[in-house]
């Protein structure tokens, strides 16, 4: 049988002497060949050795005995122990026994749906990093919970391919597993080694169990996924800048570096947007997990001054030894028990200048680059009333700019974290940049579609504030024609996603820009910023959390004496940001029957919102298709006003509130009405003038075809 010994770092050949010698003592005691596991020693499978004949029961580890101490060993010397395995790692070196199926059969018979039942809910990490030979070594304890339908027998685990799998544990009890390579991208080699780990006992569903495991390896920078791809090197560099190194340690977690044991279905660049549904899927699950950190690195030269763990800003790094001649320094650095949210396990470490601190923004350069931090700075001021205005007096951390080692890198948002190269540019143009990254730190929200709609809803806002409204609307438009490829046709076919249950971008993200600033040209923007500011994560336990919190703000910012519509016709509700004009009088008339909450679909009061969310953000019927059905205008008798009546018919499944403007030379009017799904909505409107032009829709709603329709009246 062949043996593959491995070491992975100064330190590690003792171990691994004495654990390939305990393996040969086990083969030497049995008359036959065991398929045995010791178990950093990693065996690749192959057509051989699954094969080969195997015994069917587990034959028990050989004792190994301690050597006496003799008088040539000298007591350890007392300190404080920064890094260490736990005593039931040092036991558990000894080979564990075979299993029924040989290591290639039982690594090849996981399954996708395998792969997709194990729910990560905490992390608590003990790393020790060597950045002079780009190492991590780690021990986790991770609670994992059966979600599938059926129980688990065999636990697979995944780590990047350049990572290797030590010890699994229950308690005290080492766990027989093996390990095999599985092509995927979800890192960036372009692999992971996955480890089918036998359980005592199959893990029933909805059932967790709480095991440790050992690890390590080299990390260093790898384009593996893209090189495959035929990717130029630089763009490559570029975007895969992921590594343990000197100076910077960048680990952005599944998607990017799977240096923490996962379970994922395979997935490769190029199958569409499979990848990135996996990657949305991952953060979904495992959004409630709880992460902690105890980290030990080495360092030559400066300390690591920056920590961004979890995707948050960690300043309290502890000098525990500086370097000396042959020796390196060694520094510490914690996370308390903390919610990962919607986003990867990251694990950031930099020796920086720190250019920038302030309770808004933190800025750590390269040397080169300290005097671009001020521009920086500026950028954020300039931000900062907006979100004052929109979000609250601060934010719930500042925002943390990291520089990257490569002027060309690709940036990348983690947490309250933005890791970026810093380059030369005035305060407007970067505030634009920084505006959904500012997003992330002032809002935090355990739902996706707000914590990553709120940052795109800011975005827009700041485009709005300084180029326009019609620029603001081209933004927010920009990613339409994907959402709408991404909806389903009718509701219940293939394709959508409820908003609180959504894994791919174009829906926690477009979508959720989309609803929001929809949302905003219902109620208005005084009474979303309300809600916005009174927002509280931990009290957002329940669906319709944020909706009863904007319809209380919409009641509180109109008083009590504001006219209630009745469900059978609707005061105009000017558009926010919309056109300005006068409006004189306004009706609806629906030709559809009552919603399946007994509404009248015509009804559009913005304190009660039930329709919207059940439209918009708790369900998925898909995207509404509106079009002008009819325009009618007669002259009154009072003066110079017309009645103005438009037809809007809708195909789509999904009910919109939608702006229309009537325009006449001298004045236009703009009003807001809510369009029934697979029906029609007749407005009359009272205008100063003779109407010349009919505009519905803006492009605030997004259609399944063109979001803005117009009609010229002759």
């Amino acid at each position: 049988m062949p043996v593959v010994l491995r070491t992975t770092g100064p330190g590690r050949w003792r171990r691994t002497q004495r654990q390939a010698l305990a393996f040969w003592l086990v083969l030497a005691g049995s008359a036959i060949a065991i398929p045995v596991w010791a178990e950093p020693v990693q065996q690749t499978a192959t057509p051989a050795a699954a094969a080969a004949p195997t015994d069917p029961s587990p034959k028990p580890a050989q004792p190994q005995s301690a050597p006496a101490a003799g008088p040539e060993q000298e007591a350890a010397p007392h300190g404080k122990v920064l890094f260490s395995r736990s005593a039931a790692a040092a036991a558990s070196t000894a080979t564990v026994g075979a299993n029924e199926m040989a290591p290639a059969a039982l690594a090849s018979a996981i399954t996708d749906a395998q792969r997709s039942a194990p729910v990560f809910t905490r992390y608590d990490f003990a790393l020790h990093l060597q950045p002079s030979m780009a190492s991590l070594e780690a021990e986790v304890r991770l609670w994992v919970r059966n979600d599938g339908a059926v129980p688990l027998g065999t636990l697979p685990l995944q780590l990047s391919s350049t990572l290797h799998f030590e010890h699994v544990r229950l308690d005290a009890t080492p766990l027989r597993f093996a390990v095999h390579t599985l092509d995927t991208d979800a890192d960036h080699t372009g692999s992971l080694n996955e480890a089918a780990v036998l359980l005592p006992q199959p893990l029933a569903p909805g059932a967790s169990i709480s095991l440790v495991v050992d690890y390590g390896g080299a990390i260093p920078q790898n384009t593996g996924r893209l090189d495959r791809l035929g990717a130029p090197a630089a763009i490559a560099a570029n975007t895969d800048w992921d590594r343990v190194g000197e100076g910077f340690t960048a680990l952005r977690g599944f998607g990017d570096t799977v240096w923490y044991p996962v379970a994922s279905v395979p997935v490769r660049l190029g199958e569409g947007n499979r990848l990135f549904r996996e990657i949305g899927r991952q953060r979904a699950i495992n959004h409630s997990a709880v992460v902690s950190m105890a980290i030990t690195t080495e360092f030559s030269g400066d300390m690591p001054n920056v920590a961004l763990l979890d995707g948050h800003s960690v300043p309290a790094i502890t000098l525990v030894a500086p370097p000396s001649e042959g020796f390196p320094g060694i520094a510490t650095v914690q996370l308390p028990p903390t919610p990962l949210g919607f986003d990867a396990v990251s694990l950031v470490l930099a020796t920086r200048a720190l250019a920038v601190q302030s309770p808004t923004l933190g800025v750590g350069a390269l040397p080169s680059n300290v005097d671009k931090a001020a521009n920086y700075q500026a950028g954020v001021a300039l931000l900062e009333p907006l979100f004052t205005e929109w979000l609250g007096a601060k934010p719930v951390s500042p925002l943390t700019l990291i520089d990257l080692p490569s002027a060309s890198a690709l940036p990348a948002q983690q947490g309250d974290g933005l890791l970026l190269p810093l380059k030369a540019g005035e305060p407007p143009q970067l505030a634009g940049s920084l505006s959904g990254a500012l997003g992330h730190a002032w809002f935090h929200s355990p739902q996706a579609w707000l914590a990553e709609g709120v940052p795109g809803l800011m975005r827009v806002l700041w485009t709005e504030r300084t180029e326009g409204r019609d620029k603001a609307l081209q933004q927010l438009g920009g990613q339409r024609d994907a959402l709408a490829l991404a909806e389903p046709a009718t509701p219940g076919s293939f394709g959508g996603e409820p908003l609180p249950a959504a894994q791919d971008a174009v829906f926690f993200r477009t979508k959720a820009t989309y609803v929001l600033w929809m949302l905003r040209s219902i109620v208005g923007d005084a009474a979303l910023a309300q809600a916005l500011e009174q927002y509280r994560p931990s009290a957002d336990t329940t669906p319709d959390y944020f909706q009863k919190l904007v319809e209380t703000a919409v009641r509180e910012q109109a008083g009590p004496n504001v006219p209630y519509a009745g469900g059978q016709s609707a005061s105009a509700v000017t558009s926010a940001g919309a056109q300005a004009g006068t409006r004189v009088g306004a009706q609806d008339t629906a030709s559809t029957p009552a919603d399946s909450a007994g509404n009248a679909a015509a009804s559009l009061d913005p304190r009660d919102l039930g329709w919207f969310f059940r439209n918009w953000v708790l369900e998925d019927p898909g995207l509404p298709d509106l079009a002008i059905s009819n325009v009618f205008s007669s002259k009154t008798g009072a003066g110079d006003q017309w009645l103005v009546a438009v037809e809007i018919s809708n195909t789509g499944y999904a009910e919109a509130a939608v702006p229309v403007v009537v325009h006449s030379p001298s004045t236009s009017v703009s009003v807001m009405v809510r369009v029934p799904a697979r029906g029609s909505l007749s407005r009359r409107i009272l205008l100063l003038g003779e109407p010349t032009e009919v505009d519905v829709n803006d492009g605030t709603v997004p259609e399944i075809e063109a979001s803005a329709h117009q009609r010229i009246i002759q």
